[in-house]
């Protein structure tokens, strides 16, 4: 997921994206980081943006159809008698 967010903001920036290894430990963070930071914050920045706005909608959507089922349904059971 962070890759993809890096390329993401690579992409952005029109940097040309870089060979890096990623290792979790505290001197990698600052050595290792100082080159992708920024196209790596500006990724995931738009990746979780589009993702809260993706995830909102569908929710929504699910919501709809719920409701929209049940009104249905509702509706169906009224008539029936």
């Amino acid at each position: 997921m962070y890759y993809v967010a890096y390329r993401v903001g690579a992409l952005i920036l029109r940097v040309p994206p870089g060979q890096f290894a990623f290792e979790l430990s505290w001197n990698w963070l600052q050595t290792g980081l100082g080159s992708i930071w920024k196209p790596f914050l500006l990724g995931c920045l738009v990746c979780g943006v589009l993702g809260g706005y993706a995830a909102y909608r569908a929710l929504e959507l699910a919501w709809r159809f719920s409701t929209v089922n049940r009104l249905n349904a509702r509706r169906s059971s009224v008539r029936e008698p």
